[in-house]
């Protein structure tokens, strides 16, 4: 079932709860909320972060060998020498270790990304 947030500034989406659709979380937020009459909010889609997928291997290499190249100069221009393949299996992996560490040092993001936001106007009466 689909977690929708809520707020009353389309900033700050603290409340969330599970819902079939949009208008049942409305019907929800607008308990939750104690609106005034005719007071605006803001009822979206809790998506969960993802921080592992942020790496990015081909920068990484990228990086790694501008280093590199800092220190011994032109002949290690071709480095690395990989396919597309490659580089996709070492992003994988960065990734599949980054998500393990965040578990290990239980450095999970306790936030989200809101998104499908709609505004409502007033109280569903």
């Amino acid at each position: 079932m689909p977690i929708y947030c809520f707020s009353t500034n389309e900033e700050r989406f603290n409340d969330h709860c599970e819902s079939a659709d949009i208008e049942s979380a409305r019907k929800i937020a607008e308990a939750e909320l104690c609106l005034e009459e005719g007071q605006a909010y803001y009822v979206g889609l809790r998506k969960d972060v993802h921080p592992e997928l942020k790496l990015n291997a081909s920068r990484l290499l990228e990086d790694i060998g501008e280093a590199i190249y800092e220190d011994v100069g032109d002949i290690c221009e071709d480095w690395p020498d990989v396919t597309a393949i490659q580089v996709a299996e070492l992003e994988r992996r960065l990734q599949a270790t980054f998500f393990a560490w965040m578990q290990e040092v239980n450095c999970n993001p306790k936030f989200w990304q809101v998104v499908d936001t709609r505004k409502f106007d007033g109280r569903v009466e």
